[in-house]
């Protein structure tokens, strides 16, 4: 079957001559919650929703996903992955022991590595598993850096992406805009960058207003 990594061509083949904006990155990323049944609003530039130290936030009750910088597509992958539990598994954690998930104990294990070397020994408000899961699923689309999980690795092409063949699609596409990125050069990621600032307030304006819409209708 197809490589989760997309093509097997070399890169420099795949990506030559095409360039990417880092919007565009991102709402690919969003694409894989809707591909999932889900609506993804994404805020960027949202630094006083976010605690002094937080980088970015998903809200569960509004299904909101908030990141403080503009373009910040790291921080944006983990937090659709936080998003894309939610749309996929409900509120319960679905990563531990008898979880929806059904992971196996090495597999649990990869995920409590991957969130203690994010959060340390002071555990997240999710726990550990959950935020393991959003850095695997970080280091699965953005591809910045070995993946330590190989366990997990098998449990997605194995089990995840044949049993969520849209959401498998939308991965690989999240991807191939990801590699475009990393590979275009610094200058084209700089001049790709730039965002006018009224597109980025027109952006959050809607996302705000749709979240209200929703947060209204939930009451």
């Amino acid at each position: 079957g197809r490589s989760m990594f997309g093509s097997l061509e070399p890169v420099e083949e795949v990506t030559a001559g095409r360039t990417i904006s880092a919007p565009q990155v991102m709402n690919a990323f969003g694409a894989i919650v809707t591909a999932a049944g889900g609506n993804a609003v994404i805020r960027e530039g949202m630094a006083a929703n976010l605690g002094k130290r937080a980088r970015g936030s998903y809200w569960l009750r509004t299904k909101v996903v908030d990141i403080r910088k503009a373009n910040d597509l790291r921080t944006g992958a983990h937090e659709v992955a936080h998003n894309l539990e939610a749309v996929g598994y409900g509120e319960s954690n679905p990563w531990v022991k008898g979880g929806a998930a059904k992971l196996s104990e090495a597999q649990q294990v990869e995920l409590f590595q991957l969130g203690k070397e994010l959060y340390g020994d002071t555990e997240p408000n999710g726990g550990y598993l959950r935020e393991g899961w959003a850095e695997f699923m970080t280091y699965v689309l953005t591809q910045d850096g070995t993946v330590k999980a190989p366990e997990m690795m098998r449990w997605m092409q194995e089990e995840f992406l044949p049993a969520n063949p849209d959401v498998a699609d939308a991965i690989r596409k999240a991807q191939d805009h990801a590699r475009v990125w990393r590979m275009q050069g610094s200058g084209a990621r700089a001049r790709e960058s730039v965002v006018g600032a009224q597109t980025r307030t027109g952006r959050a304006g809607q996302a705000t207003r749709e979240a209200l819409s929703r947060q209204g209708r939930e009451r």
